[in-house]
């Protein structure tokens, strides 16, 4: 199944708790249209949300967040997985997520021996 990627630009009043409840709904209904959400990031200063979804369609991902709480994102885009190599370096990306806070994504390499 196709990977999306959604963004949701500014969700006034944002709180982590708020994003995690509408998140336990998007579980409680995907089912019915096959999609499975798999994870999401938010910024509670900005309002902003991303949420990581397999879904057969965009349009069966948009009725899962339509159907749980009515929060349907602003843009929904295609995405597929990656992972990064080169002359044996492997390069990832982590994101990290502190306190509910997007932090920027920091890059390290980890050499083979």
């Amino acid at each position: 199944m196709p990977l999306y990627m959604d963004f949701h630009r500014k969700i006034n009043g944002l709180t982590a708790e708020a994003v995690a409840g509408a998140h336990q709904r998007d579980l409680r209904v995907q089912d019915k249209h096959e999609v499975k959400y798999l994870k999401y990031w938010f910024n509670e200063d900005t309002g902003q949300v991303w949420c990581l979804i397999d879904a057969p369609t965009k349009e069966a991902a948009e009725a899962v967040h339509r159907e749980a709480h009515g929060l349907v994102a602003d843009e929904l885009t295609e995405v597929k997985e990656g992972s990064q190599s080169a002359r044996g370096c492997r390069l990832r990306l982590r994101l990290g997520v502190q306190s509910g806070r997007v932090q920027p994504a920091q890059r390290f390499a980890k050499v083979r021996g």
